[in-house]
């Protein structure tokens, strides 16, 4: 491990204390709004109307600098471009800046009458622009994938970068009810969560996630997943010990809470190498071959009833949860969309000499590059837990098979846009099309309770969790050129492993909680190190502090080659894409 430098005495706090104060006011009048409320009884026994929720607020700041990534362009007759030239997100040592400033207030409401129950969550999202955030998104108009936007003329960012972090949403809103005896319904907006596995997923693909404001490292993953409009029955057969869970998506959602969302505007959390691009700019310059105009465009846009995956079709899955002695298992089949979204890259119109229209190489696109969607796939796969007394932990364990897993891929030779392209203007690899495989994918994990107490004084025996994450393709061709992730050479392994540590402790009866959170990627390289420590003030407040630190992965040292291809870059992938943004994070939590 490389030793990092962490200097926090130039962080800006101004921002945070204006969070903070908004959200201690907000918090204090909606506690005394709902203390009258909250958990009443009505009269007759067992029904009730319950109100609650919490305020939060969320201060971050860079502990490396993400403002000044190399990009080396290349002479290409465009902007005059000369090898050592370079491409900068904001142009400055962003250290010690703060990231985000942040603060959601979330409503719970719950009402009981007889057998039925009536549910509604709703969050407001809002956040402060800092001066980070201020020259990311006014860097955006700017940088561009061949720097036309500044070449060729003045462009502004057609959607502020906020848009993305400010958010009002309904959570949940559905109705629980018996069908009979034997049947439970919940009808409605709802989280539905499968699987066993932490930070990776395979069976848990019912529901996307939103990773654009914080990627993956909100603690409690149900701030981040989505929530789909579902018919969800829960059929009860004490007699086999378990029950049967069908689910059916009617295809009602918007097609924001369709799988997975990334930052793929410029902001914060966009990969390494793709800070201040914005793919959805719609006043983006268009790339153009030798001769062609310039058209006005946004790079990427939205398929979201592209043939491989259109948001009307119903979708739904089954699953048998049971018990076998004092083994808990799971079988489960679900057909759906798939929670990373590829590329459906754009054709070339020769006679125009432009991207994006139709051609012999596909269907016409609303982006110049292609557009981002959503392909459908099937998983099957079964998961078991149980208590060994032999070795005092619990072990569990997920295996799944995944029909039709979507990956971009780059033609083996090719440094340009595809097989069609006639002029190299720029290389993003992964723009020749996109093929599904099948894939296998094993999780194996052991939670045990630890005795510290006398080693390191905590109060109570602490909880420590090791996991090993492994993805299989089962008809993999090397030749085929496919990739981790778009935009990235880092050519897709037949085999990939990650595994994972995490380990909870107590002080002061459980008033002090330090948890520290490890993974190594085995195959791609990488790690990361989150260690955390949450302070608990009586019954509703909470004071959380983390550190987010990456290191040891291969990163993309530019963004976009002109003409050579990326014969610089070292293949990066997961964990590279974190390069240069490690963050330390407050956050303040008031409960009602």
């Amino acid at each position: 491990m490389n030793s990092k430098k962490r200097d926090l005495q130039s962080f800006s706090l101004k921002p945070l204390a204006v969070a903070v104060v908004l959200a201690s006011v907000a918090a204090t009048q909606a506690a005394a709004q709902s203390g009258a409320s909250s958990g009443v009884s009505s009269l007759i026994s067992g029904d009730y109307t319950r109100f609650g929720g919490y305020v939060r607020t969320w201060g971050s700041w860079n502990l490396e600098n993400p403002g000044n990534e190399e990009r080396v362009a290349q002479q290409n007759g465009f902007g005059g471009f000369t090898p050592t030239e370079t491409l900068t997100p904001t142009g400055r040592d962003e250290k010690g800046e703060m990231s985000m400033a942040r603060a959601s207030l979330f409503l719970d409401w719950e009402n009981r009458r007889g057998e039925i129950v009536t549910k509604a969550t709703v969050r407001l999202d809002r956040e402060y622009k800092t001066s980070y955030l201020e020259r990311l998104d006014n860097n955006r108009g700017r940088n561009s994938v061949i720097d036309l936007n500044n070449t060729l003329g003045v462009v502004t960012s057609s959607d502020s970068l906020m848009e993305q972090y400010n958010n009002e949403q309904i959570r949940d809103l559905y109705i629980d009810f018996p069908v009979n005896d034997r049947i439970q319904a919940r009808l409605g907006k709802q989280q539905v969560v499968w699987g066993e596995t932490d930070f990776f997923r395979a069976l848990d693909q019912v529901t996307g996630f939103d990773y654009r404001w914080r990627s993956f490292l909100e603690v409690e993953n149900e701030e981040l997943r989505k929530t789909n409009w579902m018919a969800n029955f829960r059929i009860n057969m004490p007699e086999k010990d378990g029950n049967l869970q069908i689910l059916v998506r009617p295809g009602l959602d918007k097609g924001e809470d369709i799988g997975n969302s990334y930052d793929i505007t410029g902001g914060r959390w966009a990969n390494a190498g793709y800070r201040t691009i914005d793919f959805y700019n719609r006043n983006n310059i268009g790339p153009v071959l030798v001769g062609g105009a310039a058209p006005i465009r946004r790079y990427l846009g939205t398929d979201l009833h592209h043939e491989n995956g259109d948001i009307d079709d119903w979708t739904g899955g089954i699953r048998w949860n049971g018990l076998a002695g004092n083994i808990n298992y799971g079988i489960a089949l679900f057909n759906g969309f798939g929670g990373n979204p590829v590329i459906a890259p754009a054709g070339v119109d020769f006679a125009n000499n432009y991207l994006g229209t139709i051609s012999g190489a596909g269907k016409s696109t609303k982006g110049s590059l292609g557009d981002v969607i959503y392909p459908k796939l099937t998983v099957a796969g079964f998961t078991l837990n149980g208590y060994s007394d032999t070795f005092d932990a619990v072990f569990s364990t997920e295996q799944v098979y995944t029909k039709g897993v979507a990956y971009n891929y780059s033609v083996a030779g090719d440094v340009g846009f595809g097989a069609q392209e006639t002029s190299n203007i720029f290389n993003i690899l992964g723009l020749d099309g996109f093929k599904q495989k099948n894939t296998w994918s094993s999780m194996f994990r052991m939670d045990k309770t630890v005795n510290l107490q006398k080693l390191i004084g905590t109060s109570r025996p602490s909880f420590a969790s090791v996991q090993v994450f492994n993805t299989h393709v089962l008809d993999f061709d090397k030749d085929e050129g496919l990739l981790s992730l778009i935009g990235m050479n880092s050519k897709l392994k037949e085999n990939s492993s990650i595994i994972t540590f995490i380990l909870a402790m107590n002080y002061k009866n459980d008033r002090i909680n330090p948890t520290i959170a490890l993974g190594h990627d085995i195959t791609y390289g990488g790690s990361f190190f989150i260690p955390s420590v949450e302070f608990v003030f009586g019954d509703n407040w909470r004071l959380k502090a983390e550190a987010d630190i990456f290191f040891g992965a291969k990163s993309r040292p530019q963004g976009f080659d002109l003409g050579q291809g990326n014969s610089q870059d070292r293949g990066a992938s997961l964990l590279g894409y974190f390069q240069n943004n490690d963050q330390f994070v407050l956050r303040l939590t008031r409960q009602f």
